[in-house]
């Protein structure tokens, strides 16, 4: 029997996970037609901080961590965070 090794870890998709997410929100949330655009902007911008995520525990720090950097930068507004 083989042994796993790092290559044959899944890793997460971040473009397949945030298309489920729009999804799911536009079909069962029945949220407004300009929400999933914006979604996908958001998706967008974070993508090259959070594309390396490999689980889900990753994901939420690499997401927490560029959040906290865009705040301090004055990127981003206390509104616009929904924690």
């Amino acid at each position: 029997m083989p042994s796993p090794t790092a290559s044959s870890t899944p890793t997460l998709s971040i473009l397949a996970l945030s298309a489920a997410f729009v999804s799911e929100r536009r079909y069962l949330q029945n949220v407004s037609p300009k929400t999933p655009e914006w979604y996908r902007c958001s998706f967008k911008a974070l993508e090259p901080f959070i594309a390396t995520a490999s689980n889900q525990h990753e994901l939420r720090l690499a997401v927490e961590k560029v959040v906290m950097e865009m705040s301090e930068a004055g990127k981003l507004s206390h509104t616009s965070i929904d924690g």
